[in-house]
């Protein structure tokens, strides 16, 4: 009945600093809409769920709100090793999620039925990697492998940590062609 997560004592308080967090994960075992890979929790919570309570393709939320139009993956993730960033822009307000090296959406906050701040790390307490949105009950805690994640404010080497990370992970073929 143990609560196994991985969490961290801080956040990083960056304020109105852009941020990109990158996961090198294989999600196991879904079994429900809330477990999540990784999330900031406490104050404007963000998160990283499944699109259901059967398997990962991937959705990320930021208090409570849902930040993609579509699931980030099209196929199951559950049992693959793959790469996600996250590039968090306050002054921008936009949130762009990747999947192995490839840009899936762009989500501006200002343009939405009611526009909000994504002031990052706003009363957010600590990081969880492989936990469940909310409370972590045991029965729902997420399975599977983390290999590495990092968060950094270095935006302008987006592409070479995502190509550092495959070749790191021998995960070199699952970056589109021409990636550097």
């Amino acid at each position: 009945q143990d609560v196994d997560y991985l969490q961290s004592s801080s956040v990083i308080a960056t304020g109105s600093t852009r941020q990109i967090w990158y996961l090198v994960a294989r999600p196991e075992n879904i079994n429900s809409n809330q477990d999540s890979l990784w999330s900031q929790f406490g104050g404007d919570s963000i998160t990283l769920l499944p699109s259901s309570s059967t398997d990962f393709r991937g959705r990320l939320y930021h208090s409570n709100r849902i930040c993609n139009a579509s699931d980030i993956s099209t196929t199951n993730l559950e049992g693959v090793f793959s790469i996600f960033a996250f590039d968090f822009d306050p002054v921008a307000d936009t949130i762009k999620t990747y999947l192995n090296g490839t840009l899936r959406e762009t989500f501006n906050t200002q343009t939405q039925p009611t526009p909000w701040d994504l002031t990052l790390s706003s009363g957010a307490a600590a990081y969880r990697l492989f936990s469940q949105y909310g409370t972590p009950q045991p029965a729902n805690i997420v399975d599977g492998y983390i290999a590495e994640a990092l968060i950094t404010t270095d935006t302008t080497n987006h592409q070479k940590t995502e190509g550092y990370l495959a070749w790191r992970w021998g995960l070199q073929s699952s970056l589109p062609s021409g990636h550097p």
